[in-house]
């Protein structure tokens, strides 16, 4: 936490509000180790969270809870990010994706690795979207405002995403508590 943060924590000018930081990427023709999320990225409402590969100035997130989701359109219909659905059922998506790492880093250090699989949903949730179909981390990461953000997918040795007539893409959700101004 930068030294500002830490003065508007002391003089009581920061509260904490729930998080949900949203980031959709285009996976087609993914392989190897992937970047998610990029320093060009663009802040758009229901699409990235993220202006560039940052959380915004007094924006710091706690993630408790890690939500993926997997969706496809056909290429050549030009489908819209917006009208694209998601799902976390393990049947949806691709046996190289299933068996890949998500991979979240700061200031070049890891602070999630994990098997993609492990946030897959054998079957439909009745509950509200983040209840049962999200994994609860048994320690929150932290993310820190304005320092560079890696979102990273490792695909196994020979191992890709076929693009074929497809786009293929993945959500990831990252759900907790944020800072905010008072």
């Amino acid at each position: 936490m930068n030294k500002q943060m830490q003065a508007d924590f002391r003089d009581q000018k920061v509260r904490f509000m729930d998080s949900d930081v949203n980031h959709i990427a285009d996976i087609t023709t993914a392989g190897g180790v992937y970047d998610l999320l990029r320093t060009t990225n663009d802040k758009i409402v229901g699409q990235s969270d993220f202006d560039s590969n940052k959380l915004e100035a007094g924006v710091n997130v706690a993630v408790e809870k890690i939500k993926i989701g997997y969706g496809k359109a056909v290429a050549a219909d030009n489908t819209p990010i917006k009208d694209i659905v998601f799902s976390s059922l393990a049947g949806a998506m691709p046996e190289a994706l299933k068996r890949a790492k998500l991979i979240i880093k700061q200031d070049n250090k890891t602070l999630l690795k994990l098997p993609v699989e492990r946030f897959t949903q054998g079957a439909v949730s009745t509950k509200t979207q983040g209840e049962e179909d999200a994994l609860e981390l048994g320690t929150p990461l932290v993310l820190i405002e304005q320092k560079p953000i890696d979102i990273q997918i490792e695909f196994g040795q020979g191992a890709d995403i076929v693009a074929g007539l497809d786009k293929h893409y993945l959500q990831v959700r990252l759900m907790g508590t944020e800072t905010a101004a008072k």
